[in-house]
């Protein structure tokens, strides 16, 4: 979560979003290919094409997924998103787990014991309530996790965007890092698949 002491810029989603591109294109000339490519560790980080990161620095907020990584991502990078920071404690940790892919969409949903996708995603932003039992699956889960996503955190996180755009040489340690993050990701995904397949047993617990 957020630092006050890096903190770039404090608003809504749109809000950020606009200043952000307003910072990108005091850099970059616009529709060069700096600006292309400044825009591209966002699309990677949200799973996007880059062209998808124009549309959102002109103010067009996506939704579900898509939107919880682009506040994650945001939050990396010192801007403190109102909506993101608005989201309860327990529903603030699972979203981040979401949000930095330890964990997908998919398999949030069906942790949590829900039908759709879409509300699994209201819960996540706070617009809506979730029952005692929902809440203490997250926390738990949050709880297993953290660990992980406090190292991705630390691998991903820039001390300023323009230190995202690319360098001449690779940082070989940092992709080797990367590697064994993603070894500990796959072992948590196994260990999640396996709490969900001993819950089924254990009866249905989406109702």
């Amino acid at each position: 979560m957020g630092n006050e002491e890096s903190e770039v810029f404090r608003g809504h989603l749109d809000e950020c979003l606009r200043h952000l591109g307003a910072r990108l294109a005091g850099v970059v000339p616009k529709g060069s290919r700096g600006a292309v490519e400044s825009r591209r560790p966002l699309a990677e980080f949200c799973g996007v094409a880059v062209d998808s990161v124009g549309r959102w620095l002109s103010g067009t907020v996506p939704i579900g997924e898509q939107r919880l990584k682009l506040m994650c991502f945001l939050d990396l990078i010192g801007y403190r998103v109102i909506e993101l920071e608005r989201i309860p404690k327990i529903q603030r940790g699972f979203a981040e787990l979401v949000g930095f892919g330890l964990v997908s969409s998919q398999e949030a949903t069906e942790l949590l014991g829900y039908s759709e996708t879409s509300t699994m995603f209201k819960v996540l932003a706070g617009q809506q309530g979730a029952s005692g039992d929902k809440n203490q699956r997250m926390w738990d889960y949050w709880k297993e996790a953290k660990g992980i996503l406090e190292r991705k955190k630390e691998t991903l996180m820039p001390v300023d965007f323009l230190a995202l755009l690319p360098q001449p040489d690779n940082n070989r340690s940092g992709l080797s890092e990367l590697r064994e993050l993603a070894k500990e990701f796959a072992e948590l995904s196994n260990r999640l698949n396996a709490w969900l397949s001993h819950q089924g047993r254990e009866g249905d617990y989406g109702r």
